[in-house]
């Protein structure tokens, strides 16, 4: 079954005659539980195999002192986190804690702030 419902198009594999208006679509209602994707992603401790396919040890290395600051992401970012700590928050969504030998990517589209509590190197690649 496909629905529309406010220009959206969802596709469901399941029976939703209960929740379906034939006039506009599903209702309002079940929209609003739909799980929504965070837009960092913390992968901890990630396999030695995987950096080197990524290979990070090749991406520029930038340094984040401690303190705050707000950015705007156009498009992916992958970070791998060589030394440091702190968090990453992204507008609507619960700070994610960021530390040595973590891999972060950042959706794009996502305005976050870095709060940054103990110095952090990092590699990084864009796009």
């Amino acid at each position: 079954m496909v629905a529309v419902y406010a220009g959206h198009r969802l596709i469901s594999t399941g029976c939703i005659a209960d929740s379906f208006d034939s006039r506009i679509g599903l209702i309002p209602e079940l929209l609003d539980n739909r799980p929504v994707m965070p837009q960092i992603l913390v992968e901890h401790d990630p396999s030695p195999m995987k950096l080197e396919v990524l290979d990070v040890e090749e991406w520029p290395t930038v340094v984040e002192p401690v303190g705050s600051s707000e950015h705007d992401y156009r498009q992916t970012e992958t970070s791998y986190i060589v030394e440091g700590e702190g968090a990453i928050k992204a507008v609507g969504e619960e700070a994610v804690l960021i530390g040595t030998g973590d891999l972060v990517t950042i959706l794009p589209d996502t305005i976050c702030t870095w709060t940054i509590t103990k110095e952090i190197e990092r590699h990084y690649s864009k796009g």
